[in-house]
């Protein structure tokens, strides 16, 4: 899954109060989080392009 997949799945569920920013923010830190966890992981092949994936088998 793209980023800009879990941004569009994840935009209307965040408080609306919040900025673009901060959103975008806000969806970077959990994925962070989850990434720490040990829980998803990132298959990035080149650039800046994203794809993130289950780490759980």
């Amino acid at each position: 899954m793209s980023r800009n997949d879990i941004d569009r799945l994840l935009w209307d569920i965040l408080p609306q109060i919040l900025s673009d920013i901060q959103m975008k923010n806000r969806i970077g830190n959990y994925l962070t989080e989850l990434r720490k966890a040990g829980k998803i992981k990132n298959q990035t092949k080149r650039g800046n392009e994203s794809n993130w994936v289950s780490a759980v088998d």
